[in-house]
């Protein structure tokens, strides 16, 4: 099944396309295509019957012990893939993760997310996340590294 994500063209982001496009994981939604039509950009990716981990939370919905650990090993497994090459998501937050009806967890929004040089660092001149969820040397504008999501 067919999953249409549309945003005006002046708020699509190359950028997100590009490194969604670049990353190819279990745990991640697939990135099928992209198309324009007139001022809209539709990114095209697979449908998957989910829903968000914020939701559960807001809901009190009562989670298991089991589940949290097997959702983090999930989470870092994502995270290790990425790291490796060299790309920082820069939104983990509980709204950006997706708890599927087989009980697994997929990554969305790649939104922020941007690529590191070769030694594995950034600088951040503007901090860029959810604010709650950053890591506080990303709000105070240091080298963002692969370590802050974690």
């Amino acid at each position: 099944m067919l999953c249409t994500v549309q945003v005006s063209l002046e708020k699509f982001k190359v950028n997100e396309c590009l490194i969604w496009m670049r990353v190819e994981h279990q745990y991640i939604v697939p990135l099928w295509g992209v198309v324009r039509h007139d001022n809209t950009v539709m990114m095209l990716s697979k449908y998957i019957q989910c829903t968000p981990l914020s939701v559960m939370i807001d809901m009190k919905f009562k989670l298991s012990d089991r589940n949290i650990v097997k959702w983090i090993k999930q989470l870092l497994c994502v995270l290790e893939y990425i790291h490796s090459m060299n790309i920082v998501h820069m939104d983990i937050k509980p709204a950006n993760i997706l708890l599927t009806y087989d009980e697994d967890i997929v990554l969305i929004d790649w939104g922020l997310a941007m690529e590191l040089n070769n030694n594995g660092q950034q600088l951040v001149s503007n901090p860029r996340g959810t604010m709650y969820f950053m890591a506080p040397e990303v709000c105070r504008k240091f080298v963002y590294r692969r370590a802050n999501e974690l």
